[in-house]
């Protein structure tokens, strides 16, 4: 009887053996063992961008683990060759990592993980969804509404100027300190009537409109302005620029000519130190105006728009990247939601966003879309309170966005905006 029990006993222990391990082939040969065992937490301190994740291994198994950390991915059941985050083994089981670079108003899936000799073994997914940034509306832009100003930001100040208003042209210049909430006007602008311009270490450029190639450098130390080489591409309007490290671009737009009324692909490269300008490979896309653009670390971005097609204007919703070292175009991902055009576009951090502008079927966006560059993303994020807009002007400071101005019309409506707000991501 009693080996009869002992019997039974080791049958219920292999029975039980085989239940709890798997039989792998290969490097570990015939030999039987238990994996390891994982949970994974729940996301903690979730923001728009980024989010706390975190495991615990239960039980090591028979052969342990060389490898230990999360794998996450916009889709159900990510595994080690979707973003995997390594976490360094310590005395502790339980383990944490701070996940940056996520995409806002996103669904995410993560699974904790293990890797030993037979692979990789994961714990249970859990889900969360990335936060929306907010906006808040701070001090009226106090030079007036209007549409095309022109704006960038130098070290913690944005600045606005330029840009015109129904059968009217403005050269009046102004200085936001984000942190006091004030408004400081500043030196006119010295030159023609501008439309474009951007930053570049410690000072701005403004310049080049319809009727003008002339280009002005503002000192904010010194509150003036100096002429510098003249824009060599031709006059033109409803062009792009951004700077890139210690240069700046700009790019696409219209003119009129001898030849009549084009639109264009050219892109050019200012360099403030040599006073010089450098024809670059010409964008990429169709060739177009109205467009957005911005930087991101070291590469440019340029999207949307709209183009001439026979004798009707076309809206794009197509987006290109830049890079300054290899002096090329790369397409990316289209934006999502409709195409439009006249839009506002500024960088904050690692992430590009584009908002407002106007559809090809006359419909004014207040929404504001995000770029991740990382996952070459895109996903909505947080509208602008009241009405949608296009001609506004935009910048970030820090990690804050503005924007501001623009026009809004309609069937019912039609007036310009000096209204100003800020982004939080």
């Amino acid at each position: 009887m009693n080996r009869y029990i002992k019997l039974m006993a080791c049958v219920l222990t292999v029975d039980v053996l085989m239940l709890l391990s798997c039989k792998v082939e290969g490097e570990l040969g015939d030999n039987v063992f238990s994996p390891p065992v994982l949970t994974t937490f729940k996301a903690t301190n979730i923001t728009s961008s980024s989010a706390t994740l975190g495991g615990n291994i239960i039980f090591e198994g028979t052969h342990g683990y060389i490898e230990r950390g999360l794998v996450f991915a916009t889709e159900q059941n990510p595994t080690i060759d979707n973003n995997k985050t390594m976490v360094e083994r310590s005395e502790t089981s339980y383990f944490s990592v701070d996940i940056i670079d996520l995409s806002s108003n996103r669904t995410y899936y993560v699974r904790a993980y293990a890797i030993n000799k037979a692979g990789p073994f994961y714990g249970e997914q859990i889900v969360f969804t990335t936060k929306n940034g907010v906006w808040t509306q701070k001090a009226d832009f106090p030079g007036g509404a209007r549409i095309g100003a022109v704006g960038f930001s130098i070290g913690g100040k944005g600045y606005i100027g330029a840009g015109g208003g129904f059968g009217v042209d403005y050269k009046d210049f102004w200085e936001y300190d984000p942190v006091l909430n004030i408004w400081t006007q500043k030196e006119d602008f010295a030159g023609r009537n501008a439309r474009h311009g951007f930053s570049i270490g410690d000072k701005g450029y403004i310049g080049f409109g319809e009727d003008g190639q002339d280009f002005w450098e503002y000192d904010p130390g010194l509150n003036n302005w100096s002429q510098k080489t003249d824009f060599p591409g031709g006059p033109r309007s409803a062009a792009v620029c951004f700077s890139i490290g210690n240069k700046g671009y700009i790019g696409t737009g219209e003119t009129y000519d001898e030849t009549g009324y084009r639109i264009l692909n050219d892109f050019w490269e200012y360099d403030p130190v040599s006073n010089i300008w450098t024809k670059k490979t010409d964008f990429a896309g169709i060739a177009r105006r109205m467009a957005v653009g911005f930087s991101i670390g070291n590469k440019g971005y340029i999207g949307t728009g709209n183009y001439l097609n026979n004798t009707s204007y076309r809206v794009l919703s197509d987006f290109w990247e830049y890079d300054p070292i290899s002096n090329a175009w790369t397409g990316k991902k289209d934006i999502v939601g409709d195409a439009r055009y006249i839009a506002v576009g500024f960088s904050i951090g690692n992430k590009g966003y584009i908002g407002t502008g106007l559809s090809d079927r006359g419909f004014l966006f207040q929404d504001f879309l995000e770029y991740n560059p990382v996952s070459n993303i895109w996903t909505q994020n947080a509208e602008i309170t009241g009405k949608g807009r296009h001609y506004a002007v935009g910048f970030s400071i820090g990690n804050k966005g503005y924007m501001g101005t623009g026009w809004f019309v309609d069937a019912n409506d039609n007036r310009l905006f000096n209204d100003f707000w800020e982004f939080e991501p």
